[in-house]
């Protein structure tokens, strides 16, 4: 591109988690730049109160337990669904985020919903990555061992695929 060509783009959603700030945001903008510069035209922020689902979906990927709390306070529902199917609580099981888990748990997460293309319940996803503290508790809480993914691939199989040797005692 040449020094005054324009490049215009939409940017639709931004998810930037801002610690410093002790805030959360979604930016919707069009982007432009110009000149080699960079210009943010119409940027519309949404802080944490606008969506807590969205929030704890991201505080649960973190393993922000505060953020987490926050959006529960504030209205989030705890089984809650990205466009994917995912929930909060799948999010913090794959990521080893023990402390967000139980407090999902304790606000009546569920356990045993699957998103919309894997088939991987918070269960499996803590089996796969090797998370048993975060597996005993899951199941504890009531989640389904005979789980399988959309292979037909059960848990038994994954742990042992994963070297995780702990879990096949579970």
């Amino acid at each position: 591109m040449g020094k005054n060509t324009i490049f215009i783009c939409k940017l639709n959603v931004l998810s930037l988690k801002v610690e410093n700030l002790s805030c959360m945001f979604r930016l919707r903008c069009w982007i432009i730049i110009f000149g080699g510069i960079l210009f943010l035209i119409s940027p519309k922020l949404n802080a944490q109160e606008n969506d807590p689902d969205f929030d704890l979906l991201m505080a649960a990927d973190t393993g922000s337990v505060t953020y987490a709390r926050v959006a529960l306070i504030e209205g989030a529902e705890v089984n809650y669904r990205s466009e994917d199917g995912i929930t909060a609580l799948m999010y913090a099981s794959a990521n080893g985020h023990l402390d967000v888990v139980e407090l999902l748990l304790e606000n009546d997460a569920n356990p045993n919903l699957e998103p919309y293309y894997t088939y991987k319940t918070a269960l499996y996803t803590a089996v796969e990555n090797g998370y048993v503290e975060i597996a005993e508790l899951l199941i504890l809480n009531g989640a389904d061992m005979s789980v399988k993914n959309g292979f037909g691939v059960n848990l038994l199989h994954v742990a042992a695929e994963n070297h995780v040797w702990e879990m096949i005692d579970l």
